[in-house]
Formats: structure tokens, C-alpha cells, sequence
């Protein structure tokens, strides 16, 4: 038995509506804002031999102010030719890019955060055209440059150490020389300074000391801080709603209490080389695919594609790409009504896919199959 809402009700209803559609319009006004994709955004490429960790998302600085992200990490046509990164920058900032401008990648703090930075260029150049490429700036990042010091300096006092131990033993060609009164007060001079540079790094005192003694103290808030994302982040995995986004492609691979059926194809079979676009010949193997399927429908089972990328391919690629296609095949499955059971249209079952990168596959495998792979699996749980 159904009933009517009254007026109050109704009035009260679609004011909440409304009110729901103008907050989530402004919530995603200010998330193109921030990401750049406002009207007048303008693309630019650059070209690096090693992306060094940056990622789709990354962020793009132009003089230390947030304008932008990378959109996308387009991957060389043959070993050794250059790693394209598309940025996508904010139409406001178009002004202070020029075509001479330079792309520099850097780290962000201590945690390791990687960004892109952009240095404009001179203000007589010509304003970056949209979709137009730019230089790239291959230098040591700071960040690393302090660390390679700061271990060859610690390296080089331990050294020095060392030879002055022996040279109190009187080991060694320079521990015999030491009767030579002259030698002997030079080297004994410069080996002091040296230990006292040493005792400065292990007192904290003087310049290197403190620069080494602030290092540690940062190194062991970094690590509390690790542990304490890690501890939260195990928990967040586990709340409701979110454990749903948390993909583990181990667990999702090993079932020991399903039955397995699988067939599999090599990535050539299917899709461009490196990329999630379907060939018209892997369109009809995937058509093969959903006659198979058809033939393998249990109560409570559940369809899992899984791709995986060859291991000389960068993983900072192998998972994006084995990512999307296993989206684009579960897509077309789904187009061609390979999860139905049934004739009504809510007769279906799960009909998922996972990226798995260039990781190897969790399971135990008598078969040999290519490494670049897209394996589409029945679960049927036994009961």
C-alpha cells in the first residue's frame, strides 16, 4: 500500500534537490578550477629519456604556483627514444608560459612526492602555442644532489679515519714515515681537522653537523609518519564503501574457495601494441569469448578480466595501460550481453575488470602463456 506525500513534504523534497544540485555543481567547478580544465586550458608536450616516477595526476608547477597535471604519459615507439608527458595548464597561466620556456622534474619534499616544474622562459619570447612541445631541463634533483654529498662526505671521513688509525699503529708506508718530524706534523694536522669534522657530524656541532644532525631528525619523523599512514591507510581499506575501491589483484586471483574457468589471449590478439584500442580481429576473438562465456553460466558465478603487461615494460605505463584494457574488454563483453543469465534484464551476474601491471600472476601456472596477456576468468563458488 503506497501513500501520498503531502505538500509540505513535497515542497520540502524538491528543495533538498535542488539545493543537492547546486552544491555538487559548485563542488565540481572548483575541482576543474583546480585541475586545470577550466575553459582555455592549453595542452603542451615534453620529452624526457626517464619520467623518474611521475605519473598521470602528477602536479604542474609554473613558478612554484599549482596550474596543472599531467594528462597523460605517452609511451616511445622504440627502445630509447624519449618518454612523452602531456600537461594539461590552466588558461590563466597560459600568458606566463613562452616557447623557450624549460620542464624540469623535481621532488616536492622529503616524502619523495614527485611534480613537474615548468621554468617560463623570457619574457621577449612568444607565448606557448596549444599542443606545442617543450624543452626539457635534465639536471640532479636538489633534494637527491644533498643526499649523494652528504654520503660521499660521510664515506670520505671514515677513510680518513681509518688511515690515521694505522698511522698511530705505525702500519703501513705511511705509518714508517712518520719519523720524518715534518710529514709527521703535516699529515697529523690534516687528519685532526679531519676528526674534528667528524666529531662535529656525530656532536651536531658546526655547519655540516647540523645539516647532517637535521637530516636525521627528519629522516626519523619521515619514518613515524610512514608508519602512521600505514597504520591508517590499513584501516581506511577496511571501512565500508571504501574496501570497495581498494583493488588487491592477489586476492582477486586466488579463490580457494571457487572453481576456476579461463580462457586467455595474447595482448596482440586483441589490442594495438601497448595500447587499449581493439583491433577488428580482437573484436571477433572477444566475440569467440562471449560464446564461451555462454557456456559457462552457474548460479552465483562471477566474470573477472585481468590484463597483464610484459615486465620490460615501466611499470609507471604497465599499470595505467593494463588498467584500461581491462576496462575497454569488459566494456565490449558487456555490449555483446556476456554477463545475461537470464531474460530479464536484471538477470546478470558481476562482470569486472583488473589491471595487474607488469607483476607476475599469483598463480601457480602449468601453462605457458605470454607475459602480455588478457586472462578472462569464471569464479563459481563451491559450496
Amino acid at each position: 500500500m503506497s501513500r501520498n506525500l503531502s505538500r509540505s513534504q513535497a515542497t520540502f523534497l524538491g528543495v533538498l534537490v535542488v539545493v543537492t544540485l547546486v552544491l555538487g555543481g559548485s563542488a565540481l567547478l572548483a575541482l576543474n578550477e583546480r585541475a586545470g580544465w577550466g575553459g582555455g586550458s592549453i595542452r603542451v608536450l615534453v620529452g624526457f629519456p626517464d619520467v623518474a616516477g611521475v605519473e598521470v595526476g602528477t602536479r604542474v608547477r609554473v613558478q612554484g604556483i599549482d596550474a596543472g597535471e599531467i594528462e597523460a604519459i605517452l609511451a616511445p615507439t622504440k627502445p630509447g627514444d624519449p618518454v612523452k608527458l602531456q600537461l594539461r595548464i590552466a588558461g590563466k597561466y597560459r600568458h606566463l608560459i613562452r616557447d623557450d620556456a624549460k620542464v624540469q622534474l623535481g621532488s616536492d619534499s622529503l616524502l619523495g612526492g614527485r611534480i613537474v616544474r615548468i621554468v617560463p622562459g623570457s619574457p621577449s619570447a612568444k607565448p606557448i602555442e596549444d599542443n606545442g612541445e617543450l624543452t626539457a631541463d635534465i639536471r640532479p634533483d636538489a633534494l637527491e644532489l644533498t643526499s649523494q654529498a652528504v654520503a660521499k662526505t660521510t664515506a670520505t671521513l671514515a677513510k680518513v679515519d681509518a688511515i690515521l688509525d694505522r698511522v698511530n699503529k705505525g702500519e703501513g708506508t705511511l705509518g714508517k714515515l712518520v719519523n720524518d718530524d715534518t710529514l709527521y706534523k703535516e699529515t697529523t694536522e690534516a687528519v685532526m681537522l679531519a676528526k674534528a669534522s667528524i666529531n662535529d657530524v656525530r656532536k651536531g656541532e658546526g655547519a655540516l653537523g647540523k645539516v647532517v644532525g637535521e637530516a636525521i631528525a627528519a629522516l626519523h619523523d619521515i619514518r613515524r609518519m610512514v608508519d602512521s599512514i600505514r597504520q591508517n591507510s590499513d584501516a581506511i581499506k577496511t571501512l565500508p564503501g571504501v574496501r570497495s575501491y581498494v583493488v588487491d589483484y592477489k586476492k582477486e586471483l586466488i579463490r580457494p574457495d571457487c572453481k576456476r574457468y579461463r580462457i586467455w589471449y595474447a595482448e596482440s590478439d586483441l589490442f594495438e601494441p601497448g595500447k587499449a584500442v581493439l583491433t577488428a580481429a580482437g573484436k571477433k576473438k572477444l566475440d569467440s569469448a562471449v560464446d564461451w562465456l555462454n557456456k559457462h553460466k552457474y548460479d552465483n558465478s562471477e566474470i573477472l578480466v585481468a590484463a597483464f603487461a610484459a615486465p620490460t615494460l615501466a611499470a609507471d605505463l604497465a599499470d595505467p595501460v593494463t588498467h584500461k584494457q581491462s576496462e575497454v574488454a569488459v566494456d565490449y563483453l558487456r555490449s555483446k550481453n556476456a554477463h545475461s543469465t537470464g531474460w530479464w534484464w536484471w538477470s546478470t551476474r558481476p562482470l569486472r575488470g583488473i589491471g595487474c601491471g607488469n607483476n607476475p600472476t599469483p598463480v601457480p601456472e602449468t601453462e605457458k602463456m605470454p607475459p602480455a596477456r588478457i586472462e578472462i576468468i569464471v569464479f563459481v563458488p563451491q559450496n
